[in-house]
């Protein structure tokens, strides 16, 4: 089921579909800021972020018709580790797309020098705490609202 699936780098191509899912309600509730992203400034910070070296950024998409599926991002602080956030494309959700894309861009990732992976999580984000545990990640801190989960990479 893994080949269902593939991915690759983003490209300004894609800032407009990235900038869409990350304004569908449902995904700005599980984001720390869920204010509607301006065209204009998401397009700014996606250019950005293309030319970071400290960002890696993944659009998965379905291999028998190339569908964009989601986008994977890791922000790496050049000591090994990275923050992951991944975004569904709304049409995907509950598909368990998200597992095998989150799943083969962490093999990216390692590949990349990348050696522990961290995300932060709305406890509410049912769907992503499962996400996370059912790929080995576990429980390293809590606050009121977010878990942070850790993997190490290997």
């Amino acid at each position: 089921m893994s080949d269902v699936i593939d991915l690759r780098s983003a490209t300004e191509e894609d800032s407009l579909d990235i900038w869409r899912w990350r304004n569908d309600e449902v995904t700005r509730a599980m984001f720390k800021h869920q204010d509607h992203i301006d065209w204009g400034v998401h397009d700014l910070w996606f250019s950005e972020a293309l030319v970071d070296r400290d960002k890696i950024l993944l659009v998965g998409f379905q291999v028998n018709d190339g569908e964009k599926v989601g986008v994977v991002r890791f922000d790496c602080d050049g000591s090994g580790k990275a923050e992951v956030s991944i975004n569904l494309n709304p049409d995907f959700r509950g598909k368990g797309l998200s597992k095998l894309m989150l799943n083969k861009s962490l093999d990216y990732l390692l590949s990349s020098g990348v050696f522990l992976c961290v995300s932060k999580v709305k406890k509410i984000n049912l769907p992503s705490v499962n996400l996370f545990y059912s790929l080995g990640f576990f429980l390293k801190s809590q606050d009121q609202e977010y878990f942070i989960f850790e993997k190490a990479l290997m």
